[in-house]
């Protein structure tokens, strides 16, 4: 491939029909919480799981609270 030349990828890759939130609602965390919430509505009327779940939020937990602590300290630190 030529210096310059695209490889074809399109921009247009149907994301649209997993936006389920109102189209005015604003990009990045609004819509994400706004799906979050889509989705726990959901999961509340049909009886279902809500995803992700309580174990997804505490590994992501650790994660955050180990990435801190490694700051904190100049170190690698091990996610428990």
């Amino acid at each position: 491939m030529e210096e310059g030349q695209h490889i074809g990828l399109r921009e247009d890759v149907g994301g649209e029909r997993f936006v389920e939130v109102p189209a005015d609602m604003p990009a990045g965390p609004p819509r994400n919480v706004g799906h979050l919430y889509l989705r726990m509505a959901r999961a509340i009327r049909d009886g279902g799981a809500v995803e992700p779940g309580f174990d997804v939020a505490l590994n992501r937990h650790r994660l955050i609270d180990a990435i801190q602590r490694s700051s904190d300290e100049g170190r690698t630190v091990a996610v428990v």
